[in-house]
């Protein structure tokens, strides 16, 4: 009540970006805290409160073509899950070269984003390849312009994953978004900055620009062609 009060008084307008963004999160920390407390509500309402988004759901018969498709591209016989992870796990990288693969990917997901997007000077991360888990990959920004990504092993990781994971947690990704916030807002003093919680607003933006990373630094056909010629190698 107080936030809307104080929305209404003001006329720059990046501070009242600022208080609709606030309005967001409050909503959805308060969707999740009556979650955690029992409340339920439908797929689609649920998605609205928490991310600020209304997915439109597709029936499952929608997906059937896509799915003709990749069981005439796969080998084997069978259920198609099944087949798809045999498939895939020939592509498993072994875990004593994990350290060299995902290196090399990063700084590749690196370059490629320096040359488009300022970084500034001293910015870094570091690397912890970890167990129990519940993802694949994970990037806690620290401030200062520096992140700690982690890359969880007890799950089978295929080598197009170093360049996915390498674009999405670091460059143009989580570590980049990272950067970016505390140039642009918390050097302002807005402290809602400070945290990022996964169940809000700024996550579908957060995920979704993460994940498209990995295609504005490889466009077309250049992810596999570097997994070809450096990766696989």
């Amino acid at each position: 009540a107080r936030l809307d009060l104080a929305a209404r008084r003001l006329s720059d307008p990046m501070e009242r970006r600022r208080a609709a963004f606030l309005r967001a999160q409050l909503r959805a920390a308060e969707t999740r805290l009556l979650m955690m407390q029992g409340t339920r509500f439908a797929f689609a309402d649920e998605a609205e409160r928490l991310f600020g988004v209304r997915p439109r759901l597709l029936p499952l018969a929608s997906y059937d073509g896509a799915l003709a498709k990749v069981a005439a591209l796969v080998p084997g016989n069978g259920d198609l899950a099944t087949r798809v992870e045999a498939y895939l796990d020939r592509f498993t990288i072994p875990k004593e070269r994990l350290q060299k693969v995902f290196d090399a990917a990063i700084a590749r997901c690196r370059g490629r984003s320096a040359a488009h997007i300022p970084m500034p000077a001293g910015e870094s991360f570091r690397l912890e390849f970890v167990t129990g888990k519940s993802w694949s990959g994970y990037n806690y920004y620290q401030g200062g312009y520096h992140s700690l990504i982690q890359v969880n092993t007890d799950l089978p990781i295929r080598l197009s994953r170093a360049l996915d994971l390498g674009c999405h947690e670091g460059y143009p990704g989580h570590h980049v978004q990272g950067i970016y916030k505390e140039k642009n807002f918390r050097t302002r003093g807005w402290a809602e900055y400070s945290v990022q919680p996964l169940y809000a607003p700024e996550s579908p933006l957060n995920e979704g620009g993460a994940d498209f990373g990995v295609k504005l630094a490889f466009p077309g056909d250049e992810q596999v062609k570097f997994e070809a010629e450096v990766l696989y190698p």
